[in-house]
This record gives structure tokens, sequence and C-alpha cells, in this order.
């Protein structure tokens, strides 16, 4: 993975009754960039009801992340807790989904369902992950600019263009 290479951009894509859906192009361009591999990892978001998607070398981040808050939790004296259901969420309820060449992935069904995915996603680039968002659920919870993201994107002649960082 190269720490300097990161998801940029936003997108709304159609996902049809079985959960196919074409990854966004700054999707596919960071994933190639970063890792090279045909999968990716896709997961609850730990606080928003979206999913959290990133390449698969970015996993030992993701479990720096969980270890270095448990280790911090540990010296404050705070219950385990945390960390347990942390961890059951990025590594127990997290599964990988292969892509095509042109982008073409399932959204598995647990994941579609825990991110309430249904016609429409919209993909939101955050760094070193990308979400996806049910454009309803992100008008509902995602907050000011998730709600221009999605306002804009459902707006007349948007739906065809793509903003990329």
């Amino acid at each position: 993975m190269v720490d300097d290479i990161f998801f940029s951009g936003n997108a709304l894509r159609a996902v049809d009754t079985e959960g196919r859906t074409i990854l966004p192009p700054f999707v596919l361009k960071a994933l190639e960039r970063r890792c090279g591999s045909a999968r990716v990892v896709l997961g609850p978001h730990e606080t928003d009801p979206c999913i959290s998607g990133y390449d698969e070398a970015h996993e030992a981040a993701v479990y720096a992340d969980v270890e270095r808050r448990r280790l911090r939790e540990e010296e404050r004296g705070f219950s385990p807790a945390a960390h347990h259901a942390r961890a059951r969420r990025a590594f127990g309820a997290a599964e990988r989904a292969g892509f095509d060449s042109d982008g073409a992935i399932t959204l598995p069904p647990m994941i579609r369902r825990k991110g309430r995915i249904g016609a429409l996603a919209l993909f939101v680039g955050t760094g070193g992950s990308f979400e996806i968002w049910d454009p309803q659920m992100a008008r509902e919870a995602g907050g000011e600019v998730l709600r221009e993201l999605v306002d804009f994107a459902l707006s007349d002649g948007a739906q065809a263009t793509e903003a990329e960082g």
C-alpha cells in the first residue's frame, strides 16, 4: 500500500436487485494504485449507518487502530467490552468482495442489509477508505456535506457526472 494514495471523490451508482453495482473510477484507481488486488473489504461503519470499504492492505492499519485504542482504554481502566465490540465490527462483520476490471461488484447480502443499500448507492471517499451510503440514509443521518452530495447527485443532469479529487 502507498500511504499517499487516497480515496477521494464521490459518485452515485445504481444497484440491481442482486446487489450488483459498478465501483466508481475514483475507487477503482485508488484500489489499483494502493494494492493492485481485485478484492475489496467491506464492513459496517463504526458510527454511521453506512458501509466502509478499503483495500486488503489497509486491513493492517485497521488492526493497528483497534489495538491502539484497546491499549489506551486499558491504561485508563475501561472495560474491554468496547474493544471486543470494535474488533467484532472491524473483522467479524467484514466481508471480502471481488470485482472485475470494469468495477462490477456484488455487494454481499449482509453488508448490503447493514448499510440499508437499496436501488442506489452513494460512494464517498474518506481518505484511507470509502463509504457506501443509501442516499436517503445519507440525507437523514450523514450531516450537511452528505445532504449536499446526495442532492447534487440526484439533481437533473448530475447523475451522469462524478466528482473526483
